[in-house]
């Protein structure tokens, strides 16, 4: 069991890395990590520390959870990441919606107040 979320753990970041087109060292320092760390993790080496799983994927832009799912159930990185774009689009849409309709209500009181 432990070897196989190790397998899946090595698999998936270096999956993920490479379709960054991160570098080993280049991932490190978005992590805030020692390169030798990332490849110890990529062959399966180490014994990893939940913050430094959480930082790794924080740089690589996923879910600590999204590097431990098994093979056969992972998403496409590319398709997460243009749904985290739409996802984030349509929030700033809603954000200035929102701001266009307090903006007018507040301009209708002051007008209303005169």
């Amino acid at each position: 069991m432990v070897e196989d979320v190790r397998k899946t753990l090595r698999r998936r970041v270096r999956e993920l890395r490479r379709h960054a087109g991160l570098t080993q060292e280049q991932l490190a320092d978005r992590a805030d990590t020692n390169f030798r760390n990332i490849g110890r993790v990529e062959r399966g080496e180490s014994h990893i520390q939940i913050n430094t799983l959480a930082r790794i994927a924080r740089a690589l832009e996923v879910s600590p959870a999204a590097l431990l799912e098994p093979v056969g159930a992972r998403r496409d990185p590319k398709t997460v990441r243009t749904t985290k774009d739409k996802l984030l689009e349509a929030t700033i849409q809603l954000a200035l919606e929102l701001v266009k309709t307090l903006l007018r209500e507040t301009t209708g009181r002051r007008r209303s107040e005169r």
